[in-house]
C-alpha cells in the first residue's frame, strides 16, 4: 500500500518539476530509511519509484536526471539494485547478511523462500515426517528472529502517527497505470 502511496504523491504533483521534487524526496526518504536498515521502507518507496506508472513520466524523470546529483543518483542506482528481484534478491541478501541491529528485514524475500521450501519438500517421505522441510523452515524463522533482539529507539510521536494511520483513498495500480499514461499529455 505505502509503494501505491508514494506512486499516487508523485503522480499528484502538478507538473513534471514538481512531480520530479516529489520522487526525490522519496529518494532521500529511501536513503535515510537504509542508514537505520529499515529495509522494508525502502523497498515500499523503491516498488513505488520503480513502478511503470512512474518510469513512464520522461517529462518528470528528466528533471530528476537534472536536479539529482550524481552521488545521489549513485546511491539511487544502488537502491534499485539491491532491491531487484531478479536473481533471487542476489543484492539484498548480502546485505542483509551483514545488517547489524537494529534492523526491519524486507519480508517478501523471506516469504518468497518459505513457499519455495513449501513447494520443494513433500510433507512426508515413506509415510514419516520430513525433517528436511521443518529444518529449513525453522532455519528460515531463525534468521528472521535475528532481528528482532534490538529495538528502535522509537519515541510517541502524534503528527507522524497521524500520517501512517490517515492514508487517503489509495487507487488501484491499474488506475495509477491510467492516471500515469494521461499525465505529462496535459503538461
Amino acid at each position: 500500500m505505502f509503494s501505491r502511496y508514494v506512486m499516487l504523491l508523485i503522480l499528484n504533483g502538478e507538473s513534471p518539476k514538481e512531480r520530479a521534487k516529489i520522487f526525490e524526496y522519496f529518494v532521500d526518504t529511501a536513503i535515510t530509511l537504509k542508514e537505520i536498515n529499515n529495509f522494508n521502507g525502502v523497498f515500499a518507496i523503491m516498488y513505488g519509484l520503480t513502478h511503470a506508472s512512474i518510469q513512464r513520466l520522461d517529462k518528470t524523470l528528466k528533471y530528476v536526471n537534472k536536479s539529482m546529483k550524481r552521488s545521489k543518483k549513485k546511491i539511487y542506482d544502488d537502491l534499485v539494485s539491491l532491491c531487484d528481484f531478479h536473481n533471487d534478491f542476489v543484492n539484498y541478501r548480502e546485505v542483509i547478511k551483514e545488517a547489524i541491529e537494529p534492523c526491519i528485514p524486507f519480508i517478501g524475500c523471506f516469504q518468497k523462500d518459505l513457499v519455495y521450501v513449501q513447494e520443494k519438500y513433500p510433507n512426508q517421505i515413506n509415510g514419516l515426517h520430513n525433517f528436511e522441510k521443518f529444518k529449513s523452515c525453522v532455519d528460515l524463522i531463525k534468521l528472521l528472529e535475528r532481528f528482532q533482539n534490538e529495538r528502535y529507539p522509537f519515541t510517541k510521536n502524534k503528527t507522524i502517527k497521524k500520517l501512517i494511520t490517515d492514508f487517503p483513498e489509495i487507487p488501484e495500480t491499474i488506475e495509477m497505470m491510467k492516471i500515469s499514461a494521461s499525465i505529462e499529455k496535459k503538461d
